[in-house]
């Protein structure tokens, strides 16, 4: 047995995963070096590892760093288009932030659609950044800047763990649990402003 971008501690078998905090972490610490401050964070429910993960590196970023977050720019979202509208607009009527930083992919595709139904534009108005790569990243304009995970690998990678352990039935010596981490990617294609900025 494999898990992909899931790890059960209870089950011990092959797992490929991404480092969802360390990315997340780089990420947000990218987006200070940027001048960004009020950073605005959608993040999914806590019952699940990625989710966890990647709100603990964002926390981390801001431990790093020597700054204090606001809580209230942390909303937790329903892994879901309306989900992530709900969330984004609930921050922007309260107080808007320099910059969303979505956690999964619908709830960012909501949240950019709740940006543009609330009159702001991208970058100049606000930030937008979010985990995961689909399609419409690239035809939106502006393009939507991302943190990815390279699924291809992933998928080449487990399926290699799953026939080794599959030959291991035949006889072959079996070893330990293998975890493998793999690297994700950060791809600025024109949501988020350049540098500094006053």
């Amino acid at each position: 047995m494999c898990f992909i971008d899931r790890i059960i501690d209870d089950i011990p078998c092959d797992y490929v995963v991404v480092d969802n905090a360390e990315a997340t972490k780089n990420a947000v610490i990218e987006l200070f070096e940027r001048g960004y401050e009020k950073i605005a964070f959608l993040a999914p429910p806590q019952s699940i590892m990625t989710g966890k993960e990647r709100l603990s590196g964002f926390r981390q970023a801001f431990l790093e760093t020597g700054r204090e977050i606001n809580e209230n720019m942390i909303t937790y979202s329903e892994i879901t288009l309306e989900g992530g509208r709900k969330a984004a607009t609930e921050i922007l009527q309260t107080e808007k932030p320099d910059v969303f930083f979505a956690s999964n992919e619908l709830i960012a595709t909501g949240a950019f659609e709740a940006i543009q139904e609330n009159g702001l534009k991208v970058p100049d108005d606000i930030g937008f950044l979010m985990w995961d790569d689909p399609e419409w990243t690239r035809i939106a304009r502006p393009k939507v800047s991302v943190v990815s995970q390279p699924l291809w690998a992933l998928g080449e990678t487990a399926a290699d763990l799953l026939f080794k352990r599959l030959n291991n039935l035949k006889g072959e010596e079996r070893t330990e649990p293998v975890q493998m981490i793999l690297k994700t990617t950060f791809t600025d294609r024109g949501s988020l402003k350049k540098t500094n900025f006053p």
